[in-house]
């Protein structure tokens, strides 16, 4: 413990509040917000928890702690705890609940889930007020400017769309008059498979990176979080796609479905992805990844099944978009490059900023 740190139990210098169930005030022109593990989720005519209050999920995500500035509701999924400000600054116990891994106090064995009698026995150690205030302040300033940051990134992701409606308007509509073609026509579509998990030894662990769904979501792929073994590839149906593919979400829960990414590796992926490879001759890798994503509402509107629609390769396959001349595509590849290499610098500098606030998070917690 840091000298002149003061040992306590959370339950001394905080009070947790259950949430409830919002039906009886639920209002969509509610006052409150109504809050669950995953932040707000609707609004109420009341209230549970007071302004500078510390969401922590009871089940599911508990270990995604969020502030909140205003009143609000609590469901009965999260957790509101409430510092005590004889001892414990709000914004402090924010940043202490957010270092701390509640899954260790997780007993649950399918949906995690904390129990408030655990949750009241947390140590904590507590420097002055006036120390927690400079910790504080030093926390909320590198949060501030990663968010400044990130929001510099939405900025040039917004430029390259208004770049793309100015050179090409609107890919749905096409009012300029393209010639429209389908996905099939200037590229090859394939899939993946999952390897057996029966034969998990052999097939997982391996050093080929190996793509699931819920990695494609409209970003760059460089890495995976599983790798798989040549063995999987020579005896499934799992293929090594090269870099400059084009992978699409056939399946997927939420936003997934419909969602692309760029594949910046050589990497195999699952069945519930389109792998698509274009003719450079007729399409450009920038300019399809661009027209994908402003069509995503309509690709998503393609899908078909009965409890849960999905994509499949040959509807993937049956995709329109125009397509402008190739040199035109081109230019507007290398204008992308150029905000693509802005967006590179910019991403540097945030994993920089918090490596640093994660560094001082682990001096102040650790």
């Amino acid at each position: 413990m840091k000298e002149g740190w003061e040992y306590k139990k959370l339950g001394e210098v905080a009070t947790i509040i259950n949430g409830k169930n919002q039906k009886a005030v639920e209002n969509e022109n509610g006052e409150y917000p109504i809050c669950g593990s995953g932040g707000i989720m609707g609004y109420a005519t009341d209230y549970l928890c007071p302004e500078q209050t510390v969401i922590v999920g009871r089940k599911g995500n508990i270990n995604r702690p969020i502030f909140m500035e205003q009143k609000f509701w609590n469901v009965d999924t999260a957790f509101g705890i409430i510092a005590n400000n004889l001892f414990l600054l709000p914004k402090f116990l924010f940043y202490f609940c957010v270092d701390f891994n509640f899954g260790s106090l997780n007993k649950a064995v399918t949906i995690p889930s904390l129990v408030k009698s655990d949750l009241l026995k947390i140590q904590i150690f507590l420097p002055s007020l006036s120390e927690q205030q400079h910790i504080v302040e030093e926390l909320d300033l590198l949060s501030s400017i990663i968010e400044k940051k990130k929001g510099q990134l939405k900025e040039l992701d917004n430029l390259a769309q208004s770049i793309f409606y100015e050179m090409f308007g609107d890919p749905i509509t096409n009012e300029k008059g393209w010639e429209k073609k389908k996905m099939k026509d200037f590229s090859v579509i394939g899939t993946g498979a999952t390897p057996s998990r029966i034969k998990e030894e052999i097939f997982y662990n391996g050093n080929i990176p190996w793509v699931k769904t819920t990695e494609v979501h409209n970003c760059e792929i460089y890495d995976t979080e599983e790798k798989i073994t040549q063995l999987a590839i020579e005896q499934t149906n799992c293929k090594i796609y090269p870099p400059n593919t084009l992978l699409m979400a056939m399946y997927g829960q939420g936003k997934t479905r419909g969602q692309v990414a760029k594949l910046k590796i050589s990497a195999s992926t699952n069945q519930a992805c389109a792998a698509i490879n274009l003719d450079s001759q007729k399409c450009d890798f920038e300019y399809a990844y661009a027209c994908l994503l402003l069509m995503y509402e309509n690709i998503r509107a393609m899908a078909q099944g009965g409890n849960q629609a999905n994509l499949n390769l040959k509807l993937v396959s049956s995709i329109q978009i125009p397509l402008p001349p190739l040199p035109l595509q081109e230019l507007f590849a290398s204008k992308i490059q150029s905000i693509e290499h802005q967006k590179a610098l910019i991403k540097q500098s945030i994993t920089e900023v918090e490596t640093l606030f994660n560094s001082r998070m682990d001096y102040y917690f650790n």
